[in-house]
């Protein structure tokens, strides 16, 4: 269990995570279920967002740095949420498919 620190001034400094166990398992590709959907963000960039699968963290890095690299784009790996700059929806399913996954 992580500590939590307390100065004598009022603040207080907690690790990521609260020092709770958040050990997630991944599924198998063929129970896997995704939805990918186009998220338009500020100014005007679109970006294709996976959500809604079960994977752990070390998994997900994995996945998210595939899928990155199959589209030939950068992105981001955030809050359960696999992100691929640009319109990639189509690549993005037809990835995930090939691998086993039900996708939306």
């Amino acid at each position: 269990m992580a500590k939590k620190l307390t100065s004598g001034n009022g603040w207080s400094f907690e690790p990521a995570g609260g020092g709770r166990d958040e050990t997630v398992r991944s599924l198998p590709d063929d129970k896997q279920s995704a939805v990918v959907r186009l998220e338009k963000r500020a100014k005007g960039k679109v970006v294709t967002a996976v959500s809604k699968f079960v994977l752990s963290d070390g998994d997900r890095k994995a996945v998210a740095a595939a899928l990155r690299k199959h589209c030939g784009t950068g992105g981001s790996d955030q809050d359960g949420c696999i992100e691929v700059q640009g319109d990639h929806a189509e690549k993005v399913r037809a990835f995930l498919e090939k691998k086993g996954w039900r996708v939306k």
